[in-house]
């Protein structure tokens, strides 16, 4: 699949807190992709409009979240994230895909493959 950057969206990918981590991503029956963060990462602001529009696509085949790994370090440091953005997808609880740095095709493409 093809990206492009969408002029307007109606929706932008929530921010989540530790406290929603366990029933948004853990308890989800349908596939999680989370990009971890912090509002220094001048290419996760690259990355957002790409999740705004994956979020659009996908509804209801996908979820997608961002979280904070300054504001929420015990949970990036549960899925040893070192650098921003790293990008996690999450099946049934589990880590099963993940998209280090700036890589935009790489996300549609683990999209594409758990989304279907």
């Amino acid at each position: 699949m093809t990206w492009s950057t969408p002029q307007s969206l109606n929706k932008e990918v929530p921010s989540i807190s530790g406290s929603e981590w366990e029933s948004l991503v853990i308890q989800s029956t349908v596939p999680v992709m989370v990009m971890f963060t912090s509002v220094w990462c001048g290419p996760c602001r690259v990355i957002d409009p790409v999740l705004d529009q994956m979020d659009v696509q996908f509804t209801d085949r996908f979820k997608f979240y961002r979280i904070d790994i300054e504001k929420e370090s015990d949970i990036a440091n549960r899925y040893f994230v070192r650098s921003v953005p790293t990008t996690i997808v999450f099946l049934h609880g589990n880590d099963v895909a993940r998209v280090p740095g700036l890589d935009i095709q790489g996300l549609w493409d683990i999209v594409d493959r758990y989304a279907n």
